[in-house]
């Protein structure tokens, strides 16, 4: 079984850059462009045939960030 951690965890630190900018900016205007987050939800639905919550997507991005951040693996 997949989960969205395996598509999130195979992103360039770039990619994770630009999917956070993506995040901050829904949060400031309320509206998702089409991008990084947009394209692993569709990523995941393909393979998956689940339909994340943009807060499915949010978590474990922000959560790969956050570990890349201290060094951490896994």
């Amino acid at each position: 079984m997949k989960y969205i951690e395996d598509y999130t965890g195979v992103l360039s630190d770039e990619e994770l850059k630009n999917a956070f900018l993506e995040y901050e900016e829904w949060r400031v205007t309320g509206i998702l462009k089409d991008g990084i987050m947009r394209d692993l939800n569709k990523k995941y639905k393909s393979e998956t045939g689940v339909n994340l919550r943009i807060d499915g997507v949010i978590e474990p991005l922000l959560y790969e960030i956050a570990k890349r951040y201290y060094g951490m693996k896994g």
